[in-house]
């Protein structure tokens, strides 16, 4: 058999693997959509968590802005393959320099890494005016953050912060 034969016979055997690569793959059920979802039900999707316990400030706020209070990893929310997140409630001041808290969420890949972390801070635009609105208490939190995929797998962390007014039902800056 010369060359040309056995291209033929390789094409064939080729198209016929390629062709029949398909043939075992489960039938769909007749109610799933091969149509991608559309961006309202994909927002319709995204739902707030009411908040809870978490946001509560202590009594005694520390005077010491950035010293972390409480910590827990994030549950029943949606995060990217790789990701993992916390929300943590911290120390901070408002304009008048008077002490107060504020939530953030933080974002790292899941692997473990052998030193630091290089650190972005995101602040989110105004999501509304009531604290079910803050990030922190979406499905999604991640929703906005911008190339946060590629920021994370590139081994950073994201720390995405919700206003400090918002602790159980203060002010909200642009108002008050």
């Amino acid at each position: 058999m010369n060359i040309a034969g056995l291209r033929s016979i390789g094409s064939a055997v080729l198209l016929l693997l390629v062709a029949g690569a398909g043939c075992n793959r489960p039938k769909r059920a007749s109610s799933e959509s091969s149509a991608a979802p559309t961006p309202q039900a994909f927002r319709a999707s995204i739902t707030a968590h009411a908040p809870d316990e978490f946001y509560d400030p202590p009594s005694d706020v520390p005077r010491k802005p950035g010293e972390l209070l409480r910590s827990e990893p994030l549950r029943d929310v949606m995060l990217p393959a790789g990701v993992r997140g916390w929300r943590i409630l911290y120390a901070t001041t408002v304009d008048d320099s008077t002490p107060a808290t504020a939530v953030a969420t933080v974002f790292a890949p899941a692997d473990p890494s052998a030193g630091p972390r290089p650190v972005i801070a995101w602040e989110h635009g105004t999501t509304g005016l009531l604290q079910k609105c803050m990030p922190s208490l979406l499905s999604l939190p991640t929703k906005g953050i911008p190339d946060r995929d590629r920021i994370v797998m590139a081994g950073w962390v994201v720390v995405a912060t919700d206003y400090s007014f918002a602790e159980k039902g203060g002010p909200h800056p642009t108002s008050a």
